[in-house]
C-alpha cells in the first residue's frame, strides 16, 4: 500500500509561485520546480494545444504569433462576459480561472517528480497518485474568487484540502519559532495583491483579529511607473511609441529596475531595437543623486519614490483601517512582519517605521519573502486546528423597509471569526419570496453593481422564516431557511461566476505540458 504523501502548501501568486510540504520530521521542505527554482514564474504561454510554464513560457514572451498570460490571478472571479475573450485558447475560454488550473497543473507535475525523487512515491504510482494541496489566497478575495480558485485546483488534479489566507500563511511560518503568544501586524505586499492583517500567534498557531486589503494592488503597479517613463521618453526622444515587438521587453526592464532601486540609489534602462536605443537612468529617491550631464542643481527626471506616494497612501490608508477594525493601536502591535516580494523596497519598510514609531527587523533567520505564504501553508495543512481566521467581507441579505424599499442587512459582519461564523435570526417573507444574499459593506443595493452573491428560491412561505447564514475557513458560503416544518438549503454559488468544472477539467487536462 503506498504511503499517504505529504499535503502540499502552494503559494499561488500573482507574478511567481511556491511550492512546500512539511516532512515526517516537523520540517518544512520548498519543492524546486521542474526547472529547479523555488518559485515558479505565474506565466503561461500557448503554442497551439501545447502550454508551457515560469521561465519557460517568459522566454517565448518575444512570439508574437502565440498567447502569453501574466497577472490573471487578478481576473479571478470576474465573469467571463466582462473579460471579452481575454483567455480564449484555440475557441475555448479558459478564464483566469482555467489559466490558474493549468499553472497548478504543473506545479503538481513538478512536486510529483519531487516525491518520487525523495522516494516518498513510486515512479509506477506517480500517473494515478492523489495529491492534496492547500493553496493561499489574498485576504481580501471574496467568496467568488475563493471557490474559483478551489475549482482550479480540482481541475488541475490535485484533492484540495483547504484554502487559507496568505498573510495568515505568512504568521504560521513566522509564529513557528516562537517560544511566546505575540500580537502581530503581517504586512504582505505581493506581485499583485496587497492585505494588512492583525492576529495573535504562538508556536504553530495564528488567531486572526482583522484582515483588509485590495487584490488590485501590488508590485505590478509600481512595475507600470516605471513602463510609463520608458513609454514616455521613448516616444520624446525617438518620435514613436514603444513598437509591438519591445512591449514585453519595456515590461522586464521595469520589473528589473523595481528590483535594482530596491538594492542601489539607481538603476540603468536601455532599450535597444525599433527606432533606436533608449538609455535612461532611473533614481530611487529625489536625493539620489544625479544622472551624468545633468546640470548643476538640477533634481533627477525620475525618482521612483515620490512617484510612488499615491500607492504609498493606499497602503498607509489600509494599513490604519485594519489598526481600527482590530480595535488597536501600535502600542499594542509586538511585531510587525513582512511578506511579498514587494515589500523589499526601502520604500515600504521606511513608511512602516514612520506609522509605527519604530524600527523594523526587515531580515528574520528562517524566514523568507520568497517562501514563507507556501510554508505557512504546509503548516496549515499539518495541522489545521491552530488557525482561526475572520469573515473578509460581510455577507448579508435584502430586506424591505417600510416604505417597501429594498436595503442589504450585514447578518455575518466583516472580521467575525472563522469556524465559528454562524447567523440566525426570524423574518417576515412574502409568498414566493426569494433570499438574496450579498457580500460587501453596503446597505444600499445599489453598492452592489455585480449584483448578489447568490438567491435561494423559498417557494411559498408566506409568514415567519428563520435565516440561517455560516461562512466555512474555505470562504465558502451557506444558506438555510427554514418554514411551515420544511428547510431549504443551498451553498450560495455567485451569479455568472461559477464555472463548468467538468468541461474546465477535460480541457486543462487534454492541454499537453511543455515540460524540461
Amino acid at each position: 500500500m503506498t504511503p499517504q504523501l505529504p499535503i502540499l502548501g502552494i503559494d499561488l501568486g500573482t507574478t511567481f509561485c511556491c511550492v512546500s510540504y512539511v516532512g515526517a520530521d516537523g520540517r518544512a521542505v520548498v519543492v524546486r520546480d521542474l526547472e529547479g527554482g523555488e518559485t515558479t514564474p505565474s506565466v503561461v504561454f500557448f503554442n497551439g494545444s501545447q502550454a508551457s510554464f515560469g521561465r519557460r513560457a517568459n522566454a517565448r514572451r518575444h512570439d508574437l504569433t502565440n498567447r502569453v498570460f501574466r497577472f490573471f490571478k487578478r481576473d479571478m472571479g470576474v465573469p467571463a462576459a466582462r473579460l471579452s475573450g481575454k483567455y480564449q485558447v484555440l475557441g475555448f475560454d479558459y478564464q483566469a480561472a482555467g489559466l490558474q488550473a493549468l499553472l497548478l497543473r504543473y506545479l503538481r507535475a513538478g512536486a510529483v517528480a519531487h516525491f518520487v525523487q525523495a522516494g516518498l512515491l513510486a515512479a509506477e504510482a506517480a500517473e494515478t497518485a492523489v495529491i492534496e494541496a492547500v493553496i493561499t489566497v489574498p485576504a481580501y478575495f471574496q467568496e467568488g474568487q475563493r471557490r474559483e480558485t478551489r475549482q482550479a485546483g480540482q481541475a488541475a488534479g490535485l484533492r484540495v484540502a483547504g484554502i487559507i489566507n496568505e498573510p495568515t500563511a505568512a504568521a504560521l511560518t513566522y509564529g513557528a519559532t516562537l517560544e511566546k503568544e505575540q500580537t502581530i501586524l503581517v504586512f504582505d505586499l505581493g506581485g499583485g495583491t496587497f492585505d494588512v492583517t492583525v492576529m495573535r500567534t504562538g508556536p504553530g498557531r495564528a488567531e486572526v483579529r482583522a484582515s483588509n486589503g485590495a487584490f488590485e494592488l501590488g508590485g505590478k503597479d509600481w512595475d507600470e511607473l516605471i513602463e510609463q517613463y520608458i513609454k514616455q521618453e521613448y516616444r520624446q526622444r525617438l518620435g514613436r511609441p514603444v513598437p509591438d515587438e519591445l512591449v514585453w521587453q519595456v515590461q522586464d526592464a521595469a520589473l528589473q529596475a523595481k528590483i535594482a532601486l530596491s538594492d542601489a540609489p539607481q538603476a540603468q534602462v536601455r532599450l535597444d531595437g525599433g527606432a533606436g536605443v533608449l538609455e535612461l537612468t532611473l533614481d530611487r529617491a529625489a536625493g539620489a543623486g544625479f544622472a551624468f550631464g545633468k546640470p548643476a542643481g538640477a533634481g533627477p527626471a525620475f525618482a521612483f519614490e515620490s512617484r510612488s506616494q499615491d500607492l504609498l497612501t493606499k497602503c498607509r490608508t489600509i494599513l490604519q483601517l485594519v489598526l481600527t477594525e482590530a480595535g488597536l493601536g501600535w502600542n499594542d502591535i509586538d511585531e510587525i512582519v513582512l511578506a511579498g516580494g514587494a515589500s523589499r523596497m526601502p520604500m515600504i519598510g521606511r513608511m512602516l517605521a514612520q506609522e509605527s514609531g519604530r524600527a523594523l527587523t526587515l531580515a528574520r533567520p528562517g524566514f523568507s519573502y520568497d517562501t514563507a505564504i507556501s510554508i505557512g501553508a504546509a503548516r496549515y495543512a499539518s495541522q489545521q486546528t491552530a488557525v482561526t481566521d475572520v469573515v473578509a467581507h460581510s455577507i448579508g441579505i435584502e430586506l424591505l423597509d417600510d416604505a417597501g424599499r429594498p436595503f442589504v442587512e450585514a447578518l455575518l459582519t466583516k472580521n467575525t471569526p472563522i469556524p465559528q461564523a454562524v447567523f440566525e435570526d426570524s423574518f417576515e417573507a412574502d409568498a414566493h419570496a426569494t433570499l438574496k444574499v450579498y457580500e460587501g459593506e453596503g446597505t444600499a443595493v445599489r453598492d452592489y453593481p455585480r449584483g448578489p452573491l447568490g438567491v435561494l428560491q423559498l417557494g411559498n412561505p408566506a409568514g415567519p422564516v428563520r435565516v440561517r447564514l455560516s461562512q466555512d475557513a474555505g470562504g465558502v458560503v451557506q444558506a438555510s431557511v427554514s418554514y411551515d416544518g420544511q428547510t431549504v438549503e443551498k451553498t450560495i454559488e455567485p451569479f455568472g461566476g461559477s464555472l463548468n468544472l467538468s468541461e474546465l477539467s477535460r480541457r486543462v487536462q487534454a492541454v499537453r505540458l511543455e515540460l524540461p
